[in-house]
């Protein structure tokens, strides 16, 4: 039987010249940026160690002191900012005994946190006193005017530098 010559031939479909993916512009390309990435994370990681390192980190008693002073310097006190003020004030006392003795108190109401320190005899009677005495103004200054607000809350802010000045750990010897 003869068969057409046609039938047996090969025809060519793919081209015979072919280019692997790693040799395309393409794949240089993402390699170049998949290396800019890696390169950029190192140096941010280094610099970020070298900051830890060598930047002088405040301890928590000027930190807390300077948030307290900043509070100070808020000008046109009225109740609302008052109150604001107030709660800043507190949440700032609560942080630095959080961390300067290791007791639980962020996650409690004013009130809570007096009783806590009752119970706890973390600090003295004359510093649970004073700070029964500022959270007890910022329940006085919604019925107070402006200039009662401002005098009051500089009165509690100086009596809050005050606590985080007495309570600051002396080195042992």
């Amino acid at each position: 039987m003869d068969t057409p010559t046609t039938e047996m031939e090969l025809y060519d479909i793919y081209s015979t010249w072919h280019i692997p993916f790693w040799q395309t512009t393409i794949f240089y390309i993402i390699v170049g940026v998949v290396c800019f990435l890696v390169l950029l994370t190192i140096f941010v990681w280094l610099a970020i160690r070298y900051r830890e390192r060598f930047i002088h980190k405040k301890q928590p008693w000027e930190r807390a002191i300077e948030q307290l002073k900043d509070i100070q310097k808020i000008k046109g006190v009225d109740q609302f900012n008052g109150r604001l003020c107030y709660f800043a004030m507190t949440a700032i006392l609560k942080r630095y005994f959080h961390e300067i003795r290791g007791l639980e108190t962020l996650g409690k109401t004013d009130s809570e946190f007096i009783q806590y320190l009752k119970t706890t005899h973390a600090v003295s009677d004359q510093i649970i006193k004073n700070l029964d005495e500022i959270y007890n103004g910022c329940v006085l200054i919604r019925f107070a005017n402006q200039e009662v607000v401002k005098t009051h809350l500089d009165k509690d802010l100086l009596l809050g530098i005050n606590i985080v000045k007495e309570t600051i750990p002396q080195e042992k010897p």
